[in-house]
């Protein structure tokens, strides 16, 4: 298997947020952090120096190469915030519309602030990505069964 540049680690998230001076950018993290512990059901993870990861997976690229993913997650910088949506953003043209100021890449969508984003919009993409995510596992784990 591929190792990939980030990995989990053992430094607190709360830790690395506190870092960040009160402002825009710290509240939407805290609200990131927040929001998907509540869609996956699990606490945040530091992966790397800057990355927040919500669980994990293998995944197996159609080049037969497998790493490492996140189910989500989100990672802030400079710019704005980076939001890690593993499973893709082809089917979700319709609500990527509806979200905002965004750009996307081919697995994250880039925001310089949640301030210009509907929130409503952004916990559907995420849960959307997370519950398709989850679908890949569990026919990863009943074909393993077989």
């Amino acid at each position: 298997m591929k190792t990939t540049k980030s990995q989990g680690t053992k430094s607190e998230v709360a830790d690395f947020l506190n870092r960040f001076e009160y402002g825009q950018l710290r509240e939407d993290c805290f609200y990131l952090t927040k929001l998907m512990a509540e869609i996956t059901g699990l606490p945040g993870q530091m992966w790397g120096r800057s990355t927040i990861g919500f669980g994990y997976t293998r995944y197996n690229y159609q080049t037969e190469r497998e790493e490492q993913v996140l189910l989500t997650g989100f990672s802030p910088g400079r710019r704005g915030l980076s939001i890690f949506l593993p499973s893709g953003l082809d089917r979700d043209q319709p609500l990527l519309k509806a979200l905002g100021r965004h750009r996307v890449g081919r697995a994250a969508i880039f925001v310089k602030s949640l301030v210009n984003i509907d929130r409503g919009m952004l916990k559907t993409l995420i849960r959307q990505s997370v519950d398709d995510m989850n679908e890949v596992i569990h026919q990863k784990s009943h074909l393993k069964n077989m």
